[in-house]
């Protein structure tokens, strides 16, 4: 019988691989071939988790405690206050091809804008999600009267309840002689302070925000300059040359004239927007006072009327006249809300009580 290849080693004594050694052996060549990737195919799974390991990572994939701590780091400048310091103005008609934002910078001191961090609002979902409360609660604004309603619906949907995260600081950039400023709707602010008794109501005269103004005109005809030129103090030539430099004296001489002879009122009207009485603040919440309104039409700037308009059938219109005249019984109600104490020794706000589809009457 003839012999395999292997029974003739066998005979000659010489070792054989046994078949199930040669399978492993098989296996294993196998095994390395796999191991070593072909040119152009993907990088094996180790190598790719390495990659992504090494890779920068973004704002959102840090934890939420890490994320929290930069945006307490990413906060508007909250010093603004009156009208020497005034937030820049949120106008909704700039910003639209005319040259102008719609989020300026500071124009005196050139600094940014209190909006430098409203970009991170709009990134995406989750950083919007988390620190966009954080960033309408810290902000200031400076709207004038008519866009107020704009702004709140724009930023806080219509509906708002006013409770959540309002701003920090609004002013009302106003303009008395302005069409349609001499009769403000104070509702809203009043109903928004109600809800959200942190965030503070400033008004301040829009004339002297502007970087142009009546002020401008007297630079022309400087007596101060005047004076300079005539104790040698200042060459001509060089005032010609470089204009007038007392820009900012005339600017707080006429914010002087303005503030006394037409804007006496604002401190009060300030006070009464921030009023903390309890019954006070309940009538608004309970739209037992449906509307109050500022009017300075008649020209009393130094007093100017404050209409409160009461809800008819109210339980407040009922029980006081039931046994007072109306002149008595409004009398009785601003005395019991201590409206009066927002009034001050330059000037006062007069007080007149309406009632929804009856009489009215003055204290």
């Amino acid at each position: 019988m003839a012999l395999t290849r292997a029974g003739k080693k066998r005979e000659l004594g010489s070792p054989a691989l046994s078949s199930g050694k040669g399978q492993a052996t098989k296996k294993a060549k196998n095994s390395n071939k796999a191991k070593t990737p072909k040119k152009g195919s993907a990088a094996p799974a180790s190598l790719a988790a390495q990659e992504k390991k090494n890779k920068p990572k973004g704002l959102v994939d840090m934890p939420p405690e890490i994320r929290n701590r930069i945006y307490h780091f990413a906060t508007e400048r909250d010093n603004f206050e009156g009208w020497e310091d005034a937030v820049p103005l949120i106008d909704m008609h700039t910003g639209h091809g005319c040259g102008r934002s719609q989020w300026p910078m500071s124009k005196y001191e050139c600094s940014l804008s209190a909006r430098n961090f409203l970009g991170l609002t709009q990134t995406c979902k989750l950083i919007r999600k988390e620190y966009r409360p954080i960033w309408l609660r810290n902000s200031s604004i400076r709207v004038l009267p008519r866009y107020l309603s704009v702004y709140i619906h724009t930023f806080y949907g219509c509906g708002a309840d006013y409770s959540t995260n309002m701003p920090k600081l609004i002013q009302i950039s106003h303009c008395q002689d302005a069409f349609g400023q001499n009769n403000l709707d104070l509702t809203e602010m009043l109903r928004m302070h109600a809800a959200s008794p942190a965030t503070k109501f400033e008004f301040v005269p829009h004339e002297l925000t502007q970087e142009e103004g009546l002020w401008n005109d007297r630079l022309d005809d400087c007596f101060m300059c005047e004076e300079e030129i005539m104790f040698g103090e200042t060459d001509i030539d060089e005032l010609e040359e470089n204009g007038c430099p007392h820009f900012e004296e005339h600017r707080e001489a006429f914010a002087d004239f303005l503030l006394m002879e037409q804007y006496p009122y604002l401190l009060a009207l300030d006070k009464f927007l921030a009023h903390d009485n309890a019954k006070w603040l309940a009538d608004i919440q309970d739209r037992e006072v449906i509307r109050v309104k500022l009017d300075t039409y008649d020209g009393e700037y130094g007093s100017p009327d404050v209409t409160i308009r009461l809800r008819h059938g109210s339980e407040i219109v009922t029980q006081k006249l039931k046994k007072k005249s109306m002149s008595d019984a409004a009398s009785d109600y601003i005395k019991d809300r201590s409206l009066r104490d927002v009034n001050t020794g330059h000037a006062s706000l007069h007080f007149q009580l309406q009632i929804c589809g009856g009489s009215h009457g003055s204290p």
